[in-house]
């Protein structure tokens, strides 16, 4: 069945509507014009806002839906994030040029990280098979078009041990894991 939002005059199916439980009706306008002109009136009355929201978790202590699904909890804020990027494409860049010395000097101290955490004792072998991790995940980001990082299994920079930049502590990952791992070790 489709309906007509009364908001974005569009027609979209029954689904796109929130049911009225007390009327046992669909509400005439659609979940996104609903979801914006609630976002409308949130940013107009802050204070409003902000002191249901403080009465809501006072009354629902038990219902933080955060604490209870840190997994779509995450998830949400990611995907609330990439919507961000999407919106925002230059921001990255005008920061990065507003703060260039600061990246280049984190560029700096990973690379003086990953010297003093390369052994002098490492023969051309142990190099090469360094360096064709390299090689395995740009193919395998090639081939799938999912992109890949090498990751220290014991972390280079880690918390209470640090590992070595050799080729038994390499794993080809993807990025999304090696970035949700962070500093920690996988074993």
């Amino acid at each position: 069945m489709i309906q007509i939002c009364r908001k974005c005059n569009q027609a979209k199916p029954i689904e796109e509507y929130q049911f009225h439980r007390v009327s046992g009706k669909h509400y005439q306008t659609c979940r996104r014009c609903r979801q914006l002109q609630s976002y409308a009136w949130a940013a107009k009355n802050k204070d409003k806002h902000n002191a249901s929201q403080r009465k809501w978790r006072k009354k629902n202590p038990d219902r933080e839906w955060k604490l209870q699904n840190p997994e779509k909890a995450r998830e949400s804020l990611n995907k609330a994030a990439r919507e961000w990027v999407k919106r925002n494409p230059e921001y990255h860049r005008n920061h990065y040029l507003a703060n260039k010395a600061m990246y280049v000097a984190n560029r700096a101290r990973r690379r003086a990280l990953q010297d003093l955490a390369t052994p002098n004792w490492l023969t051309a072998v142990n190099k090469a098979q360094i360096q064709e991790m390299y090689d395995i995940a740009k193919a395998r980001e090639m081939q799938t078009s999912v992109e890949y990082h090498v990751d220290h299994i014991i972390p280079i920079n880690g918390k209470g041990v640090s590992g070595l930049h050799v080729p038994w502590n390499l794993q080809v990952i993807t990025a999304k894991e090696n970035l949700r791992k962070g500093n920690k070790s996988c074993l």
